[in-house]
């Protein structure tokens, strides 16, 4: 027998609670419906920060998010370098303020966001890293790096302070002694000025260093440098630099006759790279090369490779490579050279925040 089919309703529409103005939280919303309640923390390369309430530390590309809208003041830079405050709403097409109407700006032109200077707290990010390498039996060996890493982001400039310690002791084969087998800290410290998209100035960009089996009781470097960004994709940059430099080096021991310290003016040249391989994988590396006088080493170079991958939350498992090179080692008063070249392979855990 014939028989009736069921008359199709159409379900009522899903039910998203965006508050019209926003209260408490930031509202990212995104392309599929998802919606995100917390704190906008910056948005640069086309990559959104939100520190959302219920997930934590999110990385959102601009292109996936349909809507932005902030409770907090934020500051926004545009293409033409011109820089506007006020509480966001950004829909697909356009950049407008709730507390600024008459404001409005094509989408495609936003270059950056980021808090106003009155949110201090949130302008600042990093991420401190910690590896360990312990052996015992017939003999021991105790390695560790810390790491530290601080950013400043605004929509004008960028600060970055980075630190990385080593210590290594091992037991003496012949006396049973613990001794100390390497130990060097390097502190960089480099201001980026946003001058456009493509083209930044690093004013200045400072290392100092101690390696004791180097022969380098302290080395401080000071330069100034142009940049460009050579790529810049939602999943990859390339970014490098060049400029002026002068050196100090004062040595821990050197022959008799020989001064015990050096300044010599130079050539720097430097270059970052990045890949988001997966949501949870990310491949970087930097390369640093510096020109001085044949008393300071003559060429020094500084290479550092990172696979970050994301184990929980704000966690991630590192394994670190650091090559570094110098053409011309200073012996000490004994007429020692050190060894040109060191290369080290840490595994350890970052944490950001």
């Amino acid at each position: 027998m014939p028989f009736a089919l069921a008359q199709w309703e159409e379900p009522d529409e899903w039910p998203i609670n965006r508050p019209t103005m926003p209260i408490r939280f930031d509202w990212v919303l995104l392309e599929n419906g998802e919606l995100l309640g917390g704190d906008l923390l910056s948005m640069y390369r086309d990559k959104v920060r939100f520190d959302s309430d219920e997930l934590g530390l999110v990385e959102l590309d601009f292109e996936d998010i349909r809507q932005i809208r902030s409770n907090d003041i934020m500051s926004i830079r545009l293409e033409n370098n011109q820089i506007y405050e006020g509480q966001l709403l950004i829909d697909r097409t356009k950049v407008t303020f709730f507390n600024k109407p008459h404001l409005s700006f094509p989408r495609n032109e936003l270059l950056s966001i980021s808090p106003s200077r009155d949110s201090e707290d949130s302008i600042w990010s990093g991420n401190f890293g910690l590896g360990i390498n312990f052996k015992t039996g017939n003999s021991e060996r105790l390695d560790y790096t810390i790491s530290l890493n601080i950013e400043r982001l605004t929509a004008l400039d960028r600060i970055s302070l980075n630190y990385l310690g080593l210590l290594a002791r091992s037991e003496d084969f012949e006396t049973g002694e613990t001794v100390q087998t390497e130990e060097n800290q390097r502190v960089t410290f480099a201001y980026d000025w946003f001058y456009s998209r493509k083209i930044f100035f690093r004013i200045p960009d400072i290392e100092y260093q101690e390696d004791k089996f180097k022969n380098i009781d302290l080395k401080t470097t000071l330069s100034l440098a142009a940049g460009l960004v050579i790529l810049d994709h939602d999943d990859y940059f390339w970014r490098a630099y060049i400029g002026p430099s002068i050196q100090y080096t004062r040595f821990v021991e050197v022959e008799a006759g020989n001064p015990d310290s050096n300044t010599s003016g130079g050539l720097l040249i430097g270059t970052d790279l990045g890949y988001d391989f997966t949501e949870d994988i990310t491949i970087s590396a930097q390369y640093v090369g510096r020109s001085t006088s044949n008393e300071s080493g003559r060429l020094i170079h500084h290479i550092e490779t990172s696979l970050d991958i994301e184990l929980i939350d704000d966690l991630d498992f590192q394994l670190k490579t650091i090559f570094d090179f110098i053409a011309d080692p200073i012996p000490n008063e004994l007429g020692e050279v050190p060894e040109k070249t060191d290369i080290l392979l840490i595994f350890g855990v970052k944490y950001s925040f």
